[in-house]
């Protein structure tokens, strides 16, 4: 997942716009293939959970995979 700050601009320049609250997102039944044709699970790949954060606050946290590696879920916790 993917979550990026929506940006408004003028002429002259850009600002960050807030995310909304995304409650929780749930990823289920992922399947990868990389550059090299190799196909497998989540888990099969060097995958890195990354928390989403600001200034030290917490944003997002993403849940550990489930046992067959292919779903994970996302918790906003900026309310």
């Amino acid at each position: 997942m993917i979550a990026e700050a929506p940006s408004s601009c003028s002429v002259l320049f850009c600002s960050e716009l807030p995310l909304a609250d995304l409650g929780q997102i749930g990823y289920s039944g992922w399947a990868l293939i990389d550059a090299a044709g190799t196909k497998g699970s989540l888990s099969a790949f060097d995958a890195n959970e990354i928390t989403m954060s600001s200034n030290g606050t917490t944003l997002a946290t993403p849940s550990n995979l489930s046992p067959d590696g292919t779903s994970f879920s996302v918790t906003w916790n900026n309310s």
